[in-house]
């Protein structure tokens, strides 16, 4: 349940400022940072998010309309494939990143940012989790914005 140490947050921080790209999952990343005070800052500020919830109770997710998932509709692994995912994070947009992708019981799934020459993609759940194989192509060929 620890995500990114003060040094990775320092890295990440510097990575981004300079132009960097950057596409992060995961459950617990939001509850941590955030949530916990492991690194505030870092995650509303470096990394565009906001805690809302430790469980979405839901293992699907959709994407916003006029976001990079739009048009997508796929599932994370409840346990049945490799993993369960526990306690996938509801977040919410935050300095100046869009709501990307919701829990199909409500609630941010993803965020997205683009400003200047930096980009970011935020979700609350693992994407190494996605099912089917298929939907992982798919958001491979997601438009950039």
């Amino acid at each position: 349940d620890h995500t990114f140490d003060p040094t990775e947050q320092g890295l990440v921080e510097k990575f981004i400022a300079g132009g960097g790209n950057l596409f992060v999952s995961g459950s617990e990343i939001a509850w941590d940072l955030d949530q916990l005070g492991n690194g505030r800052p870092f995650y509303e500020g470096t990394l565009k998010g906001n805690y809302v919830a430790d469980d979405a109770n839901s293992y699907a997710v959709t994407g916003t309309a006029g976001g990079i998932f739009a048009g997508l509709n796929f599932s994370f692994d409840n346990g049945a494939l490799f993993y369960n995912v526990d306690f996938p994070d509801v977040i919410s947009a935050a300095g100046g990143s869009t709501l990307a992708m919701n829990y199909s019981t409500g609630g941010g799934a993803g965020i997205q940012y683009s400003g200047g020459n930096e980009r970011l993609v935020m979700l609350g759940f693992p994407f190494v989790a996605t099912v089917p194989v298929v939907m992982k192509a798919a958001v491979g060929t997601c438009p950039a914005q």
